[in-house]
């Protein structure tokens, strides 16, 4: 089911998204965990930022999917060199899942292309603001080691099962989108 989305964020959205993940990663740390890409690779899960973002792009996904889904939460992270993304598949409460390029920095010796997250063996490239939907529990993914500077992604997780969602939303504003 990995599909591309091209163009799922609007690219000024991504470079306001990419400036403020780089900020909170040098002002507020937050570590990603023991297992790679490890204690010293910032991850955030459920920040307000993403999460306005998650509840604001439903509608276009629940589109192209043609399916009512459910907020289940969101979570970015800012890779930094030599940082990987082991195979793995997902927890129940990321049914359909979308990983969304927000920005980068190779540098100026970087020599490759685009950093591709693979899906059954296919690498799929994203430039800003191009997206990945997929299914986490079902589609195992990963990615190389990183040969860039930085490069941050947003991953956008829900359910088609209201009772499936890890938590209940803090907002009392049960369902909206903004045209």
């Amino acid at each position: 089911m990995a599909k591309v989305i091209r163009n799922f964020i609007d690219q000024e959205l991504c470079k306001v998204f990419t400036n403020y993940a780089l900020q909170q990663r040098f002002d507020n740390f937050k570590p990603y965990g023991k297992t790679p890409p490890g204690i010293d690779t910032h991850a955030v899960y459920r920040d307000d930022y993403t999460e306005a973002i998650l509840r604001t792009k439903r509608s276009d996904v629940e589109r192209s999917l043609n399916k009512k889904l459910f907020d289940s939460y969101s979570f970015y992270i800012v890779y930094e060199n030599g940082k990987e993304l082991t195979s793995h598949i997902d927890r129940d409460v990321c049914e359909i899942s979308l990983s969304i390029h927000a920005g980068h920095l190779y540098g100026d010796s970087y020599q490759g292309s685009l950093w591709p997250i693979f899906f059954d063996n296919h690498p799929h490239l994203l430039d800003v603001g191009d997206a990945v939907l997929y299914s986490g529990p079902t589609e195992r993914h990963w990615r190389e080691p990183f040969e860039g500077i930085y490069q941050v992604q947003l991953m956008l997780h829900y359910v088609t099962d209201k009772k499936s969602a890890p938590h209940k939303q803090k907002n009392p504003i049960k369902s909206y989108s903004y045209a």
